[in-house]
């Protein structure tokens, strides 16, 4: 009996997600990356906000974890991170934020920790997308024009605020011909080997348990 509730509370265990864990990995980048060419910064207007429509990446469904925010950056400002999905045409659910990064300058080919809340879900093949907003100040990220259509859903007016489940749309400028340079690293989160074998051990110990129960009543 005493087995039979281990196993069950080790299949729950296993199905919430508490003995899972990112094991070693490619890690998969969604956004342009920092490597851009004709970089210059945004010349004018407080507070940008942009989705990157040139590198977004379908994941497979199930657990996956951000781990690196990656960025070229020319000038003093705040920045933050995230990951959405669409909604439709230029509308967008925002899945995963990360931690707003202070620069005090200019910070040229930098790779920072994504920031504490970094595992989301996806429950089938999802196209995930980057992107950054800057609410305070001007985007210290540098930028390529001209670059051809749909490159980055970009809106420097009235930005929608940021949080998890949240619709960010209204875009003053859909379809912008730019890139950021910028991108966020991300890795499948699987079963460790370990929690595997423990997985095995309580299916065992179930059907044993069933087993032993179906001789007794006969």
């Amino acid at each position: 009996m005493i087995f039979k509730k281990f196993s069950i509370a080790l299949i729950s265990a296993l199905a919430c997600g508490s003995l899972v864990a990112p094991i070693a990995a490619l890690a998969v980048p969604i956004g342009p990356g920092t490597s851009i060419a004709n970089e210059f910064l945004d010349q004018g207007g407080v507070g940008r906000l942009n989705v990157d429509l040139s590198s977004a990446v379908t994941l497979a469904g199930g657990a996956w974890q951000a781990t690196n925010f990656n960025f070229d950056a020319g000038r003093a400002g705040n920045v933050t991170p995230f990951l959405a999905i669409s909604n439709g045409n230029a509308s967008y659910e925002v899945i995963l934020i990360g931690s707003m990064q202070t620069l005090s300058g200019a910070t040229l080919d930098q790779s920072v920790d994504f920031g504490p809340a970094d595992v989301f879900e996806l429950f089938s093949p999802t196209t995930v997308y980057a992107g950054f907003a800057t609410y305070i100040g001007f985007n210290p990220i540098f930028l390529q024009g001209n670059t051809g259509p749909l490159a980055t859903d970009h809106d420097a007016q009235n930005l929608d605020p940021l949080f998890i489940n949240g619709t960010i749309s209204n875009f003053s400028n859909p379809g912008l011909q730019s890139l950021y340079a910028f991108s966020i690293d991300v890795v499948q989160v699987v079963p460790e080997p370990g929690s595997l074998a423990l997985l095995g051990l309580g299916i065992a110990g179930l059907g044993l348990a069933q087993r032993r129960k179906l001789q007794a009543a006969t």
